[in-house]
């Protein structure tokens, strides 16, 4: 579960963000709330972290994620259940990925990377989509 991060600790990320946030551009905020932090915490410092200025890429899920999405991104990239879960549908085809992503794009999110384990990676960018697959190891 990981420590307890109190509100004050929070506060001081905040503070400490602020100041150093100019000159930078893009910034990844990735993995699972840890105890003591909420998902509109969460929201507010992504919604921070634009207002800087910057581009937030997210890798989360569960409610993190959902509290995420609210918050626009610049990229998200959860895995194809994290993403079934947060928007409450299934993802089981190519075509309901790019469903997802266009809705997702809608609200501001430019570009939704979702991974698939074995079977790669899709990349919806407001231009193209993508597909990679991983090399295999024997």
């Amino acid at each position: 579960p990981g420590p307890q991060v109190s509100g004050e600790a929070q506060q001081a990320l905040f503070t400490r963000v602020e100041q150093i946030a100019q000159g930078f551009d893009v910034v990844v905020v990735a993995g699972s709330l840890p105890r003591g932090v909420t998902p509109e915490w969460l929201q507010k410092l992504l919604l921070m972290l634009k207002d800087l200025g910057l581009k937030v890429a997210l890798d989360s899920s569960g409610l993190a994620l959902r509290a995420g999405l609210k918050a626009g991104p610049w990229l998200i990239k959860p895995n194809t259940e994290e993403l079934a879960d947060a928007l409450d549908a299934p993802i089981i085809s190519i075509a309901a990925q790019a469903e997802a992503a266009a809705r997702l794009q809608a609200q501001g999110i430019e570009h939704v990377v979702i991974s698939q384990g074995s079977e790669g990676v899709h990349w919806f960018s407001p231009s193209v989509a993508l597909h990679s697959l991983p090399p295999k190891v024997t």
